[in-house]
């Protein structure tokens, strides 16, 4: 019985112990702060399981831009890099973007399989929640 115990409450400890998301990186429905904390991203789930998000500002709550339409039972994340540039990727339509304001306030979305500059300059938490095949078509892995 006490063999039990001890089984359970080790199986509980791992499963919850689990290393935090990196700052700026989002894995589920909520709010979600850019690092400058001028724009808040907002990620909601519909009921038929699709992902739309939208970015606000925080100052006067008006969106920025909205956008998904992908499916929350595939992999998909978001990450605020510096400079409040929103990185998107979703496994289930292929969506892999960042989204930078210009200097006349508006928002560009670009994919980062036609953008060079992007796949050069990856974050390193953007790359770590990749999977292993985009990692390997673009040459890009963990720091060693």
């Amino acid at each position: 019985m006490r063999m039990a115990f001890c089984s359970v409450v080790a199986i509980l400890l791992i499963g919850c112990n689990r290393t935090p998301p990196p700052p700026g990186m989002a894995f589920s429905p909520g709010s979600y702060l850019s690092p400058t904390g001028q724009y808040k991203l907002v990620v909601d789930v519909l009921a038929d399981g699709v992902i739309q998000y939208e970015v606000k500002d925080t100052a006067a709550d008006q969106t920025q831009f909205s956008d998904g339409g992908f499916s929350k039972y595939q992999r998909w994340f978001f990450y605020w890099s510096p400079g409040d540039e929103l990185w998107v990727y979703s496994s289930d339509d292929g969506t892999f973007a960042v989204w930078s304001k210009n200097a006349d306030g508006s928002w560009t979305r670009q994919n980062v399989k036609d953008t060079p500059q992007y796949r050069e300059a990856m974050p390193q938490p953007v790359v770590d929640y990749l999977p292993d095949s985009l990692k390997k078509m673009w040459d890009v892995a963990k720091p060693t």
